[in-house]
């Protein structure tokens, strides 16, 4: 079992970032094909508000239950972030392809139906919420089943992170979107366009944690820990550039602390970024973890692993150093 986990991911992750001519992540596609978003596919909800820039409906911080989606431009590459796909299933509900089992909801708790109200992620199967859609065509307002609102955004122009929300229906551009897969790839059909994997420990019996997100609770800023390996806020994929994406929020990666990384820095989540040092890491043929450039490696704080010990960087050399 041992061998099996650890060779694994060691080839996954060398696979990426140093054995590999063209990078497997992020290739640029081609030309854009629009499809009917009533064929059930995943792919990408972009608005028309702005004719020169794309901006996609984006479960910004996860699909955890509650959590408010937002305006991110769109990531369209061949493998695209998860939390900006959605596919319209047979029975109006528009699907997540982070959790299919998560939806777009509106006015959670209430079949109520007010200008403004916000729109968020829910079960696909509250009963006790507005969760139904409507689109009529390639590009087309994304209705409400069986009432007179709109999905759209909160701005008269397009912003990161605008809210996205439910208004009185209108012909504006702002109230169109448009569903779109790219590339000459076929669409995403399943939740498998990265390949993901979790960090558990190889030496720290008698406790193998797992980085872990606490509480599912992916946001910027928050720390990390050891935890139960039980649960999908320990997964995580490595882009080519070696920044280590959350399954629960593509645009946060693993980041060492806040200012220059050093010993005993906490490792963080943080907005991805290709050009930060701190969220640049490789996987070593010792199976350990460490910062590109740097002789600091990812540990836990504690002599002895334990749950909800911290996440921070240690010396590699460091023979008490975990391997992953």
């Amino acid at each position: 079992m041992k061998t099996f986990r650890f060779v694994t991911l060691a080839f996954l992750l060398q696979e990426i970032c140093g054995l590999q001519n063209i990078p497997l992540l992020l290739e640029e596609p081609a030309d854009a094909v629009v499809r009917n978003l009533q064929d059930t596919q995943y792919a990408f909800l972009v608005s028309n508000i702005d004719l020169n820039n794309d901006w996609c409906v984006t479960a910004t911080n996860g699909v955890n239950t509650d959590d408010r989606l937002g305006f991110r431009k769109c990531s369209f590459t061949l493998a695209p972030p998860l939390n900006q796909l959605w596919s319209l299933g047979s029975n109006g509900t528009m699907q997540s392809a982070l959790n299919p089992s998560k939806c777009m909801v509106v006015n959670k708790g209430a079949m109520n139906i007010f200008n403004g109200v916000k729109v968020h992620i829910g079960d696909c199967t509250d009963t006790t919420a507005l969760n139904q859609f409507v689109h009529n065509g390639t590009t087309d307002n994304l209705k409400v089943s069986n009432t007179t609102f709109c999905i759209t955004n909160r701005g008269r122009n397009a912003n990161k992170g605008d809210t996205i929300l439910a208004q009185t229906c209108k012909t504006k551009s702002k109230f169109l979107m448009t569903y779109k897969v790219f590339g000459s790839a076929p669409p995403v059909t399943n939740t498998t366009a990265f390949t993901y994997f979790k960090l558990q420990l190889s030496n720290s019996a008698p406790f193998p944690g797992c980085l872990t997100i606490p509480n599912g609770d992916a946001r910027k800023g928050k720390t990390l820990r050891l935890g139960t390996c039980n649960s999908s806020n320990q997964t995580w994929r490595l882009d080519e550039n070696g920044l280590l994406h959350s399954k629960f929020n593509d645009f946060l990666c693993i980041q060492a602390g806040k200012g220059s990384a050093r010993k005993r820095t906490q490792l963080r989540l943080s907005t991805c970024d290709e050009n930060s040092k701190r969220q640049m890491f490789q996987y070593a043929s010792n199976n350990k973890v460490s910062l590109k450039g740097k002789n600091l490696c990812v540990a836990f704080r504690g002599r002895r692993a334990q749950k909800n010990d911290p996440i921070i960087l240690k010396k590699c050399n460091n023979r008490k150093t975990p391997t992953w």
